[in-house]
């Protein structure tokens, strides 16, 4: 009987210890929310994928401006002006608003005269919803940007993205101009 016990205990805790979560967390950013639960996951429609290539959905547990050894992205510029720029969403929203379409040009026509930088956009939202809905739709946001940056001709592979989701309030309040303030997408420039 000790025998079972203690075998049964030995399996129990591997299987705790094994299903423990990593460092890194992948998340859908197709998912959807329906209001209660978790989120589910849609199926893309139309020609194209809405993950570019090179876009692995992993978030960076690190954040903005750290240096990681091994980061291909290389060092961050963080005086650039494009760090000082912010695209704003509406409310459970990735639509990028015309009138970004000057700044994202920029970006793009910047990323072509100069081959040795690139460009990160982090995506992020308000506190409403939940942490994997919440991930999801800033990942989204920041592939929105991306995607018009990238049809402004910027080049695909120099231009990554990130989710933090709820994580990072640009504003901790808890009014509508709070969260207006949290839903957008943030830049970071890195030199090679």
């Amino acid at each position: 009987m000790f025998k079972f016990v203690s075998s049964l205990l030995t399996i129990t805790t591997l299987f705790v210890f094994t299903g423990c979560e990593s460092q890194q967390r992948v998340y859908n950013p197709h998912a959807k929310f329906d209001g209660g639960g978790e989120p589910t996951a849609i199926v893309p429609q139309g020609n194209g994928p809405i993950v570019g290539e090179g876009d692995t959905g992993i978030i960076d547990i690190n954040g903005p401006g750290d240096t990681i050894p091994g980061d291909e992205r290389g060092t961050p510029v963080p005086n650039h002006p494009f760090v000082s720029s912010t695209v704003y969403f509406a409310y459970d929203s990735a639509v990028v608003g015309q009138a970004y379409d000057s700044l994202l040009k920029q970006m793009a026509e910047y990323l072509n005269a100069n081959p040795t930088y690139t460009l990160t956009v982090s995506g992020h939202c308000d506190e409403r919803g939940s942490e994997e809905y919440n991930r999801a739709l800033g990942e989204r946001r920041a592939l929105s940007v991306k995607q018009a940056i990238v049809a402004f001709g910027a080049p695909d592979a120099r231009v990554t993205t990130m989710s933090f989701g709820e994580d990072k309030p640009a504003n901790p309040g808890k009014s509508l101009e709070a969260y207006a303030k949290n839903r957008r997408a943030e830049f970071e420039v890195f030199a090679k």
